[in-house]
């Protein structure tokens, strides 16, 4: 179901959705999918920010870039 990044050597998948289904299947709590930086394209499974737990913001604004960290 998955692969590792060559580039990174992370866990990869091909779509969003089966990364999603993968972390469901382990019973992968609290964890959100994100494209490499490295090899766009691949997906990863990494955990939620401490501030989208929190309820300070929202997981969607860091996928539209528009989470402004304080300074």
């Amino acid at each position: 179901m998955w692969t590792q990044c060559p580039e990174c050597g992370k866990r990869s998948f091909a779509s969003r959705k089966k990364a999603n289904r993968y972390a469901r299947a382990e019973n992968l709590r609290g964890m959100t999918t994100y494209e490499c930086g490295r090899n766009p394209g691949a997906i990863h499974l990494g955990h939620l920010p401490d501030g989208v737990i929190a309820g300070q913001y929202a997981r969607d604004d860091i996928r539209r870039g528009t989470l402004r960290r304080p300074a």
